[in-house]
């Protein structure tokens, strides 16, 4: 699943950007060196056999891993997927403090394309709330 994941973020950081984008991953077991250069490569090329089915290639100057250890931007990475866990928790209507106080900061920080499609942000910030019923 991270590779497919990663190929859509590098996808959509370049629409957002509008230029070339350069993805630093974390070190994960499934994204080898040799993975990562495929994708890379596949990244860059337009690819669909039909007009419909065509994804444009973007600019891709970097496709790295590194650690958190080597790498601060991958430690607020971690920190942000483990507050956005928490405030899902409260979202699904489990207690948490920790999510009511990381609320304000990080809701700001997600885009409605990010989220399921029967969800929003403003639905997020609702505690209780489930989205798919």
């Amino acid at each position: 699943m991270l590779v497919p994941c990663v190929a859509e973020v590098a996808r959509r950081w370049a629409r957002h950007l509008k230029g070339p984008v350069s993805i630093l991953t974390d070190d994960q077991k499934p994204l080898t060196d040799e993975r990562l250069g495929v994708l890379a490569d596949a990244l860059r090329v337009t690819q669909g056999a039909t007009p419909s089915s065509r994804i444009k290639g973007i600019a891709l100057p970097h496709l790295l891993r590194g650690s958190s250890e080597q790498h601060p931007s991958i430690q607020l990475a971690d920190l942000f997927a483990g507050a956005t866990a928490s405030i899902a928790a409260r979202h699904a209507g489990t207690s948490s403090p920790a999510a009511d106080d990381l609320l304000q900061v990080v809701l700001p920080l997600v885009e409605n394309e990010s989220l399921l499609p029967y969800d929003s942000a403003e639905t997020l910030a609702q505690a209780g709330v489930g989205g798919a019923g």
